[in-house]
Parts: C-alpha cells; sequence; structure tokens
C-alpha cells in the first residue's frame, strides 16, 4: 500500500477524527458530539451517474441538539495538487445532491461540510484554497468560502499535543532516525495514558496499523521483527519479553552491522549515526527517557564530529536533564 493507502487505514478509526479536529480545529469539535461520528462513505454517484472517490468522510451531529450535523470530508495528499480547490468544489455538489436524494440533508435542508486536506508530503504546500484555521461565527457556523479547505501538515503538527494520533503520524513521517522514530512513539503512548481504556487501544491499533504500510519507506532495512516488538508493547500484549528500547537497540546494531542502507552515507556519517544512538543511550540513563527522546530530536542532524564530543562532555558534567537541554540547544 501507498503512502496515502497508509492513512486511509489510520481513519477507519473515529479516534483519529476527534483527534484531528480537537488538533486543527478546537472552534468546530467544541461544537460537536465528537462521540457520536459516524463514518460515510466516501464516494459519491450523481443523478447522472458521474461517480467521485473521496478519501475518508464522517458526520458528526452539532452537540447543542440543534439537528444540525457536519461532514468531514478528508483527503490525503503526498504531493501538491494544484487541483484540489476545484476538487473540494465538486465533492461539496455531489455530497449535496447525494443526500438530497437519499433525505439526508439537516434539519434545515443544509449539507453542512468540512474539507480537510492533509499533506504529508516534504514539499511546501502552494496550492489555492487552503486556510490554516476554520472560523465559527455566533450562531456556531463555520466561516469557509466555496473551495476553501483546512489545510493540515507536517508544518502545522507542533500544535497539537502529544496524545494526538495525526500529529504523531505526521511526526513520524519526518522521523529522520528510529531513535527519533522511538521517542516520538513513546510520547504518543504517554499522552494516551489519560484516555480512555478502549479509545486509546483504539488510537494505538489505528497508528500501528498507519506504522505497518509505512515501516519499510520510513525505516529501510528494518527487521519486522522490531515491529511486531512495538506492537505487543503499545498493545499491552508483551510480558517478559524483551523491552522496546532494548528491541530498537538490536535493531540498530543488527542494521550497522549489516551495513544495510538506512539513507544515510557510509563510513563516516555510519560512525557519526552510532555516536548519536550511544549519546542519547548515555543521557537516558543518566537522566530518564523523557530527556533521552528530547536530545535524540536535538541532535538528529548534527554530524560536526567536534559537536558531538561537546554534547558526551555535558551529559557527563550537567546534573540535571533540564541544564543539559538547555545547553545543548544553546550550542547551535
Amino acid at each position: 500500500m501507498n503512502q496515502d493507502s497508509a492513512w486511509r487505514r489510520l481513519f477507519d478509526h473515529a479516534v483519529a477524527v476527534r483527534h484531528l479536529l480537537r488538533g486543527h480545529a478546537r472552534e468546530v469539535a467544541d461544537l460537536l458530539d465528537l462521540d457520536a461520528l459516524q463514518p460515510l462513505p466516501a464516494s459519491w454517484v450523481a443523478a447522472d451517474g458521474t461517480q467521485r472517490h473521496g478519501d475518508a468522510a464522517w458526520r458528526a451531529p452539532y452537540a447543542d441538539g440543534s439537528g444540525r450535523s457536519l461532514v468531514v470530508l478528508v483527503e490525503f495528499q503526498s504531493g501538491v495538487d494544484h487541483g484540489m480547490a476545484a476538487r473540494v468544489l465538486h465533492y461539496h455538489g455531489m455530497g449535496l445532491d447525494a443526500a438530497l436524494r437519499r433525505g439526508e440533508l439537516d434539519a434545515d435542508g443544509e449539507l453542512r461540510v468540512l474539507p480537510v486536506v492533509i499533506h504529508s508530503g516534504e514539499r511546501t504546500w502552494r496550492a489555492s484554497g487552503a486556510v490554516p484555521r476554520v472560523v465559527v461565527d455566533n450562531a456556531g457556523e463555520l466561516v469557509l468560502p466555496s473551495g476553501r479547505y483546512l489545510l493540515v501538515d507536517r508544518s502545522g503538527a507542533a500544535r497539537d499535543d502529544a496524545g494526538n494520533v495525526v500529529a504523531a503520524a505526521l511526526a513520524l513521517e519526518a522521523a529522520p532516525t528510529p531513535a527519533v522514530a522511538q521517542g516520538r512513539l513513546e510520547a504518543l503512548e504517554e499522552g494516551l495514558r489519560d484516555a480512555d481504556a478502549a479509545s486509546g487501544k483504539a488510537a494505538m491499533e489505528g497508528v500501528l496499523a498507519w506504522l505497518g504500510i509505512r515501516w519499510r519507506r520510513l525505516f529501510p532495512g528494518g527487521d519486522e521483527a522490531a515491529l511486531d516488538a512495538w506492537r505487543r508493547k503499545f498493545l499491552n500484549e508483551e510480558n517478559d519479553m524483551t523491552t522496546l528500547a532494548d528491541r530498537v537497540r538490536v535493531w540498530e546494531a543488527e542494521l550497522l552491522e549489516r551495513g544495510e542502507e538506512r539513507g544515510i552515507e557510509r563510513g563516516a556519517e555510519r560512525e557519526r549515526e552510532r555516536q548519536r544512538i550511544m549519546l542519547v543511550r548515555l543521557a537516558g540513563r543518566k537522566f530518564g527517557p523523557a530527556t533521552a527522546r528530547e536530545l535524540a530530536v536535538r541532535i538528529a542532524g548534527v554530524s560536526d564530529p567536534e559537536e558531538l564530543a561537546l554534547v558526551g562532555e555535558r551529559i557527563i558534567d550537567c546534573d540535571a536533564g533540564a541544564d543539559l537541554l538547555e545547553r545543548v540547544a544553546g550550542s547551535g
């Protein structure tokens, strides 16, 4: 399956829609009863037989009992589609036509639609029609002109909290190393601990299904045993088996030993990657996993051997993880 198919798999779960709205359209989320989300067919057939296939569609009633509802129409894009504004207009028109024929309009005869584009590619999205946020008026109506859509991409992932599955998937898309990916998955797990058991498990199942599809592209050469260990760990199916951190360390060692490609140069760069991994482990042993995860993010792009050596000295010298992170950030 390709990148867009992986996102469709994630949005088979209502929890992904809830996190999408709460993370990127909070004003909209506050209007809705998100516990009553219902999946809709993402394909429409017009009266003339014309078909249009979308990616994911869900409907939620307004929480005020007004009889209004909102259809959230989600499109997944790994590349930039300069015709997206026209597609959004076409989707809305066909959806309105289909709802009218099936008698599925709101009580006031309206069909309220929020189009969302999730862009997971590396290129900057420059297509017309994108808006960074959706405005809601005093009557609880979306202020979104025709042809406009909410854009969610990597640059906006930072607006979400650590327990948001959409933010986690976008962050994993951009993870430069398996060590960073591990930290981001663990941050997601921590963020989901306050959710009820069923919701938290559904969220992790969705992310792991997504990760299973994206695994080989994100981490070339990563063995399936490591992925299985992550799945057991996060779904609480692992008892006395090797911990996630140990499995990732074993995988790192095996991958380096085999000399397989991981998107980095051989030789000197591989040695610097080994050094970064070692620094993260040392920081974890001294200051704990939270500091180790943050350090992995901060030194992911550092390739100067002298700067990496300086990080090692600071791990030794510092008495607190916060001090270490402040000094590493200050080093540039």
